[in-house]
């Protein structure tokens, strides 16, 4: 019996030590979702309220935004239209995003005039802009 048990002590043992390099990097990889996960968070708290003119304080004073490429939500929208329109929900499916961030996405983009909203089949859908001709 003492032998059984030396030899299943034995086996865990090693598989013990097999174990602890995929058992680090899993708290590592765990440790990294939780960063990003805390940036992107920080990332979508509210801003500081829009400074006024000096000389007619009753009208907000407009800042020029460089036009930067879209953050990974709206370039995950814009690949999901390059197939064609989709409604919100077809985007939550094929993006698998949050639908408040999808939603947050299809705003920037449309502020940005990046993406339209049309109508398909009497439902709210977003598009890519059709080229002028």
């Amino acid at each position: 019996m003492t032998d059984l048990l030396s030899t299943i002590r034995a086996e865990i043992d090693v598989r013990l030590r097999e174990l602890r390099p995929i058992v680090a990097e899993y708290e590592r990889l765990t440790s990294a979702t939780d960063a990003l996960v805390a940036g992107g968070r920080a990332a979508r708290q509210p801003r500081g309220e829009v400074r006024r003119a000096a000389k007619k304080p009753s009208r907000p004073v407009r800042r020029k935004r460089a036009r930067s490429a879209p953050n990974p939500t709206g370039q995950a929208i814009l690949a999901a239209l390059e197939h064609g329109s989709h409604t919100v929900a077809e985007l939550v499916v094929v993006t698998a995003l949050p639908t408040p961030e999808l939603r947050d996405g299809l705003r920037d983009l449309r502020r940005r005039r990046a993406i339209v909203r049309t109508d398909r089949d009497g439902r709210s859908a977003y598009a890519l802009p059709t080229p002028a001709a």
